[in-house]
Formats: C-alpha cells, sequence, structure tokens
C-alpha cells in the first residue's frame, strides 16, 4: 500500500513538474506543455488546410501573445511570433544563442549539416555557399539559368490539359544522396573540367592541403541546400500561380509591370 502511494506521489510530482518547468535565468513566457512526454506535437502537426498561419499558432497567439511556451516532439519549446525578437535571435547566433535541432532532423539531414554546425565551422560553410548563391553570382550567372529553366517549364506545361502544381515544380529530388555522391565521385575524377557550380567549389575545399571540409560535410550540405530550395521554392510557386490565377487583375498588373521594365 506505501508502495503504491509513493508512486502515485511521484508520478502526480513528475507531471507537476513537467506541466510547470523552470528557468535558471529569468521566467518564462506563458503557455502549455500539453500531456507528459507527447507535448502538444499532434496539435503542431495537425493538417493546415488554409494559406494562412497555421491554427495552432494563431490559437495560442491569440491566447498567450506572440511568445509562449510549448513542447514538441519531446522537448520543451520557446515559440516567438515576435519581429523584433527573432530578429534579435539571428543577431545572436553563436553568442547568446545556439541553434539546435531534434534528432530526427539530424538524421534526416545528416549530423555535419550547416545548421547543426556553430562558431567559425558555421561561418566557414556560409561563406562557402555564399561564393556561388550570393548577390554577384545570382545576377551574373544563375538567373539567366533560372529564366530559361522556367521558360522551357512553362512551354511544356502550356501543352497539358492539366498539371499537378506541386509534384512538378519539385520533380526530380529522389534518392538525392545516391546521385549526389555519383556526381561527387565523377567530378573528383575528372578535376580539370570546370562547370561554375557549386560542386566545383566543393571539389576545390575538399582538395585543400588540412581542409575544414570533409566529402560527408560536403554531401550533407549540398543535401540541406536542395531541399530547402524545393521545399520553399516549389510551395511558393504553386502558392503565386494557385493567387495570381485566382486574382486576374493582379495579373494584368503585374504583366503591365514586367512589359514596362523589359
Amino acid at each position: 500500500m506505501c508502495s503504491a502511494v509513493a508512486v502515485v506521489v511521484l508520478a502526480v510530482h513528475w507531471v507537476y513538474k513537467w506541466r510547470n518547468p523552470r528557468c535558471s535565468i529569468g521566467n518564462l513566457p506563458p503557455g502549455s506543455m500539453g500531456l507528459p512526454l507527447l507535448g502538444e506535437t499532434i496539435q503542431f502537426f495537425s493538417p493546415n488546410t488554409t494559406f494562412d498561419v497555421s491554427p495552432f499558432i494563431k490559437d495560442r497567439i491569440k491566447r498567450y501573445g506572440p511568445v509562449f511556451r510549448t513542447s514538441l516532439v519531446g522537448l520543451p519549446v520557446v515559440v516567438s511570433a515576435d519581429p523584433e525578437l527573432n530578429h534579435f535571435v539571428f543577431q545572436q547566433e553563436g553568442r547568446l544563442f545556439e541553434s539546435c535541432y531534434p534528432g530526427t532532423f539530424t538524421e534526416i539531414f545528416g549530423r555535419s549539416n550547416v545548421g547543426s554546425l556553430h562558431g567559425f565551422m558555421y561561418k566557414y560553410l556560409k561563406s562557402l555557399v555564399l561564393k556561388l548563391f550570393g548577390p554577384e553570382s545570382l545576377k551574373d550567372l544563375m538567373l539567366r539559368d533560372v529564366e530559361t529553366a522556367a521558360c522551357a517549364n512553362l512551354s511544356s506545361w502550356s501543352r497539358l490539359s492539366s498539371i499537378e502544381l506541386k509534384e512538378a515544380t519539385s520533380n526530380g529530388r529522389k534518392n538525392v544522396m545516391k546521385v549526389l555522391k555519383s556526381m561527387l565521385k565523377e567530378r573528383r575524377n575528372s578535376p580539370r573540367k570546370q562547370h561554375g557550380d557549386f560542386f566545383d567549389y566543393v571539389i576545390e575545399e575538399l582538395n585543400k592541403e588540412r581542409s575544414l571540409v570533409t566529402e560527408t560535410i560536403a554531401l550533407d550540405l549540398m543535401f540541406v541546400l536542395l531541399f530547402a530550395s524545393f521545399e520553399t521554392t516549389s510551395l511558393a510557386l504553386t502558392l503565386a500561380i494557385k493567387f495570381l490565377t485566382d486574382h486576374p487583375n493582379v495579373l494584368e498588373k503585374m504583366t503591365v509591370s514586367f512589359m514596362h521594365i523589359l
């Protein structure tokens, strides 16, 4: 009987601590930690049928304000929808704040992905990426390629009766790591042939004496860049086309504006 009572007391105490976490510095924002261990994960990942901010975020902003606490995928989390606070966090990255991701993220994107690195290594890889994707490279090289690809795709779509737009704009990303490894091996076997793309920069870094970049880091970095571009760009293009189709007057104004620029 005493053992049963002790177990109940410990369980109640544990649940209380879960629902009322403490912070060693300052006070935590208002919010709810949800169920023990599970937290509010199910509510967070519930399907959202609108193009607006998810109901999970909107409901809690209404209830607690733009900064609130919760628990997702087994981790205590502070969610911020405050632009000034978010700007401050990004400005203080590596000083007052350090980026951190759930274990599932690491398993998908690799343990050496740029989001899991900190300090000097993070800045080093960031500068490597900006060499190719910075403003000058975009202006001088990539915009022409983007325009050519966009025109070719639009031309091919115009001959079809219908298109699964989200799928069409994110096609060709299956077995990514296998393809990347094969391409990297092929490029390293023919080092004299230059293509002017990110592979060239990566191979150049890999061939340096005492290079900080390993093949694993390079592949994880390229995968993250591909995933980020495919998820964000395909969704943005899909929504842009839908909204322009739903509002022909806006499309007409945009067309006039672009023709004026041309």
